[in-house]
């Protein structure tokens, strides 16, 4: 998948090979601020995570789905916390991101707005099913993978 990815620069795409690089959670990966890296550290710090949040109203329905972060990582330890070291494949990527969206907080930004998980998810799936449709063949052939 990251051999198909390599040369579509979008934030979707960029976001998606930085998530398999780092090993990260996608919460992670949607809120990393251009502040949090250190490109001659080669090191980003992880210290926030997007949400989704619904209150419960008064009337038994709940509110619109509302995406906010949060400095309280997976499991509410401090083990959550930390700073991983980057591959040059994901600086490469990093520097995509910032060209694309030089004026931007965070590293992965559409129109200003940072994505959503559902289409982050939606993305990959995308991505795996095209990856799926496709293998090169040991000459260079097309074949359909078989699916059961």
């Amino acid at each position: 998948m990251l051999t198909h990815l390599k040369d579509i620069a979008e934030p979707y795409s960029l976001a998606i090979q930085l998530f398999f690089y780092m090993f990260a959670r996608v919460g992670e990966i949607k809120v990393i601020k251009k502040s949090d890296i250190n490109l001659e550290k080669r090191t980003v710090y992880l210290q926030s995570q997007a949400l989704i949040e619904r209150t419960l109203n008064d009337d038994l329905t709940f509110s619109p789905r509302e995406t906010v972060v949060s400095d309280k990582m997976k499991g509410n330890t401090s083990m959550g916390y930390r700073k991983q070291y980057l591959t040059d494949e994901a600086i490469t990527i990093i520097n995509k991101a910032i060209e694309i969206n030089p004026d931007s907080e965070y590293l992965f930004q559409l129109d200003g707005h940072m994505m959503s998980s559902d289409s982050f998810n939606r993305r990959l799936k995308k991505y795996t099913r095209e990856c799926d449709k496709i293998i090169e063949g040991s000459k260079g052939s097309r074949i359909s993978r078989n699916k059961k």
